[in-house]
């Protein structure tokens, strides 16, 4: 009767007013202007629970509906308190709040909104240990995004728990527990993204690391390294991010989580402690030339992700050439290129069809690793002091927007297309990589070396040849040499002039280009060749190559000399995954037991993979166990633990169980162990599922339920699962033990898809109760 009563009045209201004077209705940013928004957030086990509230005014008189963006945030209840308190009716529809009022608004005075709601593990909140600390990136916060001139909020102040702080904020000194974060500009405030926690400050310089409890590392060092890279950012952009003492937040687990970017250059390791480029080096370039951009361009999540991580990629790439030094750029070069060939084979696509719609999908390894190399290259080819002015002209014209592709291509070529967009329509625009054959033959008559290439690729949306600029390198006698070579055919030749026959001959030595490269055949006198005297990139590809000649009786003496003078661990690392290719032997064991006690953990784990490749029978179980005992790094012991084959397997399975690591992976290659000697029980399957373990520890127990058999307490507990909290758990417990359910359990699978907000999640259990 009440709400009747309410409708009532209202229609009449409304229709008075239109007798009188156009109501004015639309989005907030047209017809009201926020004067201040204030946030109290709360963490509730895995989501984030906050209540908003905004002061706004009507832009003009007669303002009689707005609708007021949620972006899609679960919205728990709203109430608004419209200046000189006339009535007021808010109904949530889809992605907005409308909010109708009974009499206009006052433009002389203030009104406000309140509303209280959740940020839930699918809809853009990554939560890591909730004693830790709370994270969001996108979508997280239920206000107006236009980053333009037409809309603004000054300033948002945020009220913590005790004992908490906004690291990328600034306290308020008479205020307890509230921080202030002030966007310069019209920066776009949620796609700052948002961490708090019980942090401790170290340090007092312009950027100011937060450790939060249980993070390791030296705070002095990685306070340093990041102060560093920010000045080397602002020096050659010139540009100034908008707050005097930049504050960054590490979580424990590891220095990827470095925010509000939350996102690394490369998720392989290059770890090199001889040249000097280690895990932090190259994490915290990465992830602090990630944070950069996502300040100074503030991308929309709609927009082509792509160049923000092109950006940042390539400055991370410059930082590491200037402060660690040339070889240091291309092991990391080398790791993205890797990275990206590993995606690729099973999906390839241009980067501009790099848009999103579900944040879940942000995490995105095609753009992630190709994005930096394609922005390298273009630093190569315009060189570093032209590509530094154009960045200061894209951040003085565009800082804090979206850009996009053109926008881009704008900077970089003003007076229109040229060169630099000829590539981007090889790397961006075009789907795939070139994949190259090489071979060549000499003529001793007319001394020249006659080099042939081929491209090969073939696909949907990959052209059938790319234009190419590369080089030749050679080993004629003594010293490399190298030549120039354009490719702008499918099939091309290249002549050298060379008094003897080369003793190998390699395409783009270096790795600039973002390519697969098929050298010619060679037998291993070439291998060694380029081993010995190639640069870093030859070397890199010679020891990937070692195992085509593998069959060679003097392969075994290369690779163990080639192994004696390399100071690369990322090449050691490939040459001791080049072993697995040898025939068994003593001498093979032995060395490869020299490599389970190198000082680097990439040669390690890759001789642990060598080790199982030539003997799976069990044959090296003891050198393997023994690893597993006494290695420190967390990935060499799930190497060790999923490796076993004989006797001991299920103990060392078991072993690991209990074995505390980072981001639980020592554990996980045990569960793996398990299912994979056939040795799970359900027993095991309800121990590591059990509802109140961390999300992480709950999907990978989920593993255990292939093989098992149905029984009553695995299916109440799988449907224990597809009603948990953190989305990632109910999608692959609707994946992983959906086959445990039987067709009494349909009616309550049938209503969790109804209750689903994760759409993935939703069609996995429509698809399963359609099994059943």
């Amino acid at each position: 009767m009440r709400n009747g009563l309410l409708l009532a009045l209202l229609g009449a209201a409304t229709a008075a007013s239109a007798q009188t004077e156009p109501p004015v209705r639309g989005y907030p940013d047209r017809v009201v202007d926020i004067q201040s928004v204030t946030l109290s957030v709360d963490a509730r086990g895995a989501e984030l629970q906050a209540h908003l509230r905004a002061a706004f005014s009507a832009t003009e008189r007669g303002v009689l509906q707005f609708a007021w963006p949620t972006h899609g945030l679960t919205i728990d209840s709203v109430f608004v308190t419209p200046a000189g308190g006339d009535t007021a009716l808010s109904v949530v529809r889809g992605d907005s709040l409308i909010v109708s009022l009974s009499e206009g608004l006052d433009d002389l005075r203030t009104s406000f909104l309140d509303v209280w709601y959740r940020v839930l593990p699918g809809a853009g909140f990554a939560p890591p240990d909730p004693d830790c600390c709370l994270i969001t990136e996108r979508r997280w916060l239920p206000i107006p995004d236009d980053p333009g001139d037409r809309f603004r909020v000054p300033a948002l102040d945020i009220a913590v728990p005790d004992g908490w702080s906004v690291p990328t904020a600034q306290a308020l000194a008479d205020t307890s527990n509230v921080y202030r974060i002030t966007p310069a500009r019209a920066v776009h405030l949620q796609q700052l993204g948002f961490v708090a926690g019980p942090f401790e400050a170290q340090g007092e310089d312009a950027v100011v690391l937060h450790l939060a409890p249980g993070t390791d590392g030296d705070a002095d060092r990685l306070r340093d390294d990041i102060a560093q890279a920010h000045a080397f950012f602002e020096r050659r952009t010139g540009f100034r991010l908008p707050w005097q003492g930049l504050a960054v937040a590490l979580v424990p687990g590891s220095s990827e989580r470095v925010l509000p970017g939350l996102l690394i250059l490369s998720q392989q390791r290059v770890r090199s402690a001889r040249s000097g480029l280690t895990d932090q080096d190259l994490e915290l370039a990465a992830a602090t030339a990630r944070q950069w951009t996502h300040i100074a361009l503030a991308p929309d999540w709609w927009a082509e992700r792509w160049v923000g991580e092109a950006l940042a990629g390539a400055m991370a790439l410059s930082y590491l050439a200037d402060s660690v030094g040339p070889a240091a750029t291309v092991e990391a070069r080398f790791a993205l290129m890797a990275a990206y060939l590993q995606e690729t084979r099973s999906f390839r696509r241009p980067l501009v069809w790099d848009r999103y719609v579900q944040p879940e999908d942000l995490l995105d390894l095609h753009a992630l690793a190709k994005a930096p190399l394609v922005m390298y290259r273009v630093l190569e080819f315009v060189g570093e002091s032209a590509f530094w002015a154009d960045v200061r002209r894209l951040l003085a014209r565009h800082g804090f927007e979206a850009i996009d592709s053109g926008i881009l291509l704008e900077v970089l070529e003003p007076d229109g297309p040229g060169p630099v967009a000829a590539l981007f329509d090889t790397w961006v625009f075009a789907a795939g990589h070139p994949e190259l054959q090489v071979a060549y033959r000499w003529d001793a008559d007319a001394e020249h070396t006659v080099v042939e290439i081929t491209q090969t690729q073939e696909g949907p949306l990959v052209p059938s040849r790319f234009p190419l600029q590369t080089e030749i390198e050679w080993l004629p006698f003594g010293e490399p040499d190298r030549a120039a070579a354009t490719l702008d055919e499918r099939e091309a030749t290249v002549a050298l002039n060379t008094g003897f026959a080369p003793r190998y001959v390699t395409l783009d030595p270096d790795g600039l280009l973002i390519a697969e490269v098929h050298p010619p055949p060679g037998d291993i006198a070439d291998v060694s060749a380029r081993l010995r005297y190639g640069g870093l990139g030859v070397r890199l590809r010679a020891a990937a190559d070692l195992s085509r000649v593998a069959a060679d009786p003097a392969a075994g003496i290369t690779l163990r000399l080639a192994l004696q003078q390399e100071e690369r661990a990322s090449v050691r690392a490939r040459l001791a995954a080049a072993a697995a290719s040898l025939p068994p032997s003593a001498s093979l064991t032995s060395l490869l037991a020299t490599l389970l006690e190198d000082f680097d953990p990439a040669v390690r784990h890759a001789a642990i993979g060598a080790l199982v490749s030539r003997y799976p029978e069990g044959d090296a179980d003891g050198l393997i166990e023994a690893v597993a005992q006494r290695d420190t790094a967390f990935a060499v012991q799930a190497a060790a633990v999923s490796s076993m084959r004989g006797p001991g397997a299920e103990g060392l399975a078991r072993a690991a169980l209990i074995t505390p690591s980072e981001e639980g992976v020592v554990r996980a290659a045990g569960l793996a162990q398990l299912v994979r000697l056939g040795v799970a029980t359900a027993a095991d399957f309800l121990t590591h599922t059990a509802p109140e373990s961390p999300a992480e520890f709950v999907r990978d127990g989920l593993m255990l339920a292939d093989g098992l058999e149905t029984t009553r307490p695995l299916r109440i507990r799988v449907l224990e699962l597809l009603g948990a909290r953190a989305w990632t758990v109910r999608w692959n417990a609707c994946r992983q033990a959906g086959h445990l359910l039987i067709s009494g359990n349909r009616p309550a699978v049938e209503r969790l898809a109804e209750m689903e907000s994760h759409a993935g999640v939703r069609g996995c259990l429509e698809d399963l109760a359609a099994g059943l």
